[in-house]
């Protein structure tokens, strides 16, 4: 019984976005600027310190640094969400992660300039390595 009990904790402590690296297979890509949804299979990497944006040929778009975060989210198999503060060169930005209603998503907003456009992406698997 102990034995069943701490694989249990285990699992569900492997699939806090803060702790872990999660792997998020993505199924299509919403783009604010100009408007349009694109059906595609891209994936983010994200990590304790960092989030990796990779395209459908696991060319790496964006390597955005951790700044710091607002909420929690201990267990992303359950409805939930978190925004991460993120810097990129000399580029600030927020990514949220959230799940509601079965479906997860992931948005992705680098301030540029004024114009930057919003990115949102739709989960379709994720993997705890």
């Amino acid at each position: 019984m102990i034995v069943v009990s701490l694989i249990t904790t285990t699992t569900c402590l492997a699939q806090n976005i803060q702790t872990s690296t999660i792997e998020w297979n993505c199924i299509s890509t919403f783009t604010s600027q100009p408007g349009t949804v694109v059906d595609e299979s891209t994936k983010v990497v994200s990590s304790s310190d960092q989030i990796i944006w990779y395209d459908n040929n696991d060319t790496v778009l964006k390597t955005l640094s951790i700044t710091g975060y607002t909420g929690s989210w201990s267990n992303v198999s359950n409805n939930g969400s978190i925004v991460f503060n993120i810097a990129s060169g000399d580029d600030t930005g927020i990514v949220q992660f959230s799940k509601s209603d079965g479906v997860t998503r992931i948005r992705i907003h680098i301030v540029v300039d004024e114009d930057s456009p919003v990115f949102e992406l739709k989960v379709g698997t994720l993997n705890v390595q």
